[in-house]
């Protein structure tokens, strides 16, 4: 079975929460964490992100929201009889919802674009670095010569 949960900032602390989401309009959002234990708290509706079922390298769960580095595999040919240079390049991307595909992707902060869906991809290679909330800073765009 699928795991469907969500995270989102505590208004109480400012830390994160992760459970089920509620949402009773666009301003009142709650994650319940337990239920019977009365574990459920009022989440800023800005910080809500729904996890994608994946795990980074490092164990980490991927959700919306997540500034992800992926390593991408690049081929120079040279000649037809020679592959050329092989290239890992490492891309900083945001898991984003697309609405276009109903789902989950990479998008490129650079370019401005959605570059694959993030379920297509291998975790080996993906690390969350951080995220749009806290830290607004890996958001900069660098211009790749």
């Amino acid at each position: 079975m699928r795991d469907i949960k969500f995270r989102g900032k505590s208004f109480d602390n400012g830390e994160f929460v992760f459970g089920d989401l509620t949402r009773y309009s666009e301003e009142m959002s709650y994650i319940t964490v337990d239920l019977i234990e009365g574990e459920v708290y009022q989440v800023d509706s800005k910080t809500v992100g729904q996890f994608t079922g994946l795990k980074d390298k490092n164990g980490k769960e991927i959700y919306e929201g997540d500034i992800i580095l992926d390593n991408e595999i690049t081929f120079d040919f040279i000649t037809t009889d020679n592959m050329g240079d092989v290239r890992i390049i490492s891309r900083q991307h945001t898991v984003k919802y697309n609405q276009a595909i109903c789902g989950l992707m990479r998008f490129n902060e650079n370019s401005g674009y959605f570059t694959g869906n993030i379920g297509l991809y291998s975790h080996d290679g993906l690390e969350v670095i951080g995220n749009i909330y806290e830290n607004p800073e890996l958001l900069e765009i660098h211009h790749e010569d």
